[in-house]
């Protein structure tokens, strides 16, 4: 499920920091393209996601939030609403 790869979107930013103030510029640079690189994932997971619910003629906000629910899943902030809205992962969600 690309909730994972949205935490991913959140907990990049806050990791590369933390990184960065314990001196390990190294790191913090992979951890940041990586991080990057989760915002086309997360695009390509809402692209099918709603492609999905289109072809069982659903609608994703409420059939993601019954999947959390089913699977139970609490979602917890904090979250890059940048970088998960250029994902297109609407706030709703």
């Amino acid at each position: 499920m690309f909730y994972e790869e949205a935490r991913g979107l959140d907990a990049g930013p806050r990791l590369v920091q933390k990184l960065i103030g314990f001196g390990d510029c190294r790191t913090s640079n992979i951890v940041a393209k990586i991080a990057e690189e989760e915002v086309a994932h997360v695009a390509v997971g809402v692209y099918w996601f709603a492609a999905v619910c289109q072809k069982m003629v659903r609608s994703p906000c409420p059939t993601f939030r019954d999947l959390l629910i089913e699977y139970n899943v609490e979602v917890k902030g904090p979250f890059n609403y940048t970088a998960r809205e250029e994902a297109g992962l609407p706030r709703d969600w």
